[in-house]
């Protein structure tokens, strides 16, 4: 089951529908609308086929805190 949270708008699947969401932990969980379950069957084919990149360049220099 695809579900969206009303506040946050997170999209996650899950077995069942749960009570709370697990992005923001409010209570406003619903079943996703079909452009939603459409938009994250998009993203998760996208996802599943690139590598994770990491936010930083090897490149950049690591600095140390109170140096």
């Amino acid at each position: 089951m695809i579900c969206t949270c009303e506040r946050c708008l997170y999209t996650f699947e899950h077995p069942s529908q749960p009570e709370q969401c697990p992005d923001c932990g409010k209570y406003a969980v619903r079943t996703a609308t079909s452009r939603e379950v459409a938009e994250f069957r998009r993203y998760s084919q996208e996802l599943a086929g690139k590598p994770l990149t990491p936010w930083y360049r090897a490149d950049m220099p690591i600095l140390a805190v109170g140096s």
